[in-house]
């Protein structure tokens, strides 16, 4: 009687330790995704721009051709051409231009802003868009903003990564 009742409080034992260990796991997992989405944000952030992109002139050539994407001259000097080819490629490359970001298996949405020297804030619509509409089924979304410079102006961009 005492054998059968230690093997009924060693099973249940058994159950709640792997119980609390599927949920543990689960958590964990979690943890590691956020992490890792905002990992990718902020690397495909860098790249657009901190790097002209691979080759670096890759907007004056026909057709997606760029290894690396970058949409700056300079590190934080907007190229508006680059945006511009990016915008004409958005329909028929996005796959492609998600790639080249590094961020295979998540979408994205690239919004540039006007500043408003009249107003001194940046425009409520975006004045270019590269990408996809956040889903309403989007589990995780990353937002990153930086303040570029434009010649004589300012240009805000926002890039919103998700799952």
């Amino acid at each position: 009687m005492d054998l059968i009742l230690a093997i009924i409080v060693f099973i249940m034992l058994l159950v709640s330790v792997l119980i609390f260990w599927e949920h543990a796991q689960s958590r964990h997992d979690q943890v590691i995704a956020k992490h890792d989405i905002g990992i990718v944000s902020r690397l495909a952030a860098q790249t657009l721009l901190q790097s002209p992109g691979n080759p670096a002139s890759w907007e004056y050539f026909p057709g997606f051709n760029a290894s690396q994407l970058g949409i700056v001259d300079s590190p934080f000097s907007l190229n508006i051409n680059k945006v511009e080819t990016l915008v004409l490629w958005n329909s028929t490359d996005y796959v492609n231009i998600k790639n080249s970001l590094g961020l295979q298996g998540y979408d994205f949405l690239i919004e540039i802003y006007n500043y408003s020297t009249s107003s001194k804030q940046f425009q409520n619509a975006p004045s270019y868009l590269v990408g996809k509409n956040v889903s309403v089924n989007a589990t995780e979304v990353v937002r990153i903003e930086r303040t570029l410079k434009h010649i004589s102006d300012w240009k805000k961009l926002v890039l919103q990564v998700w799952k």
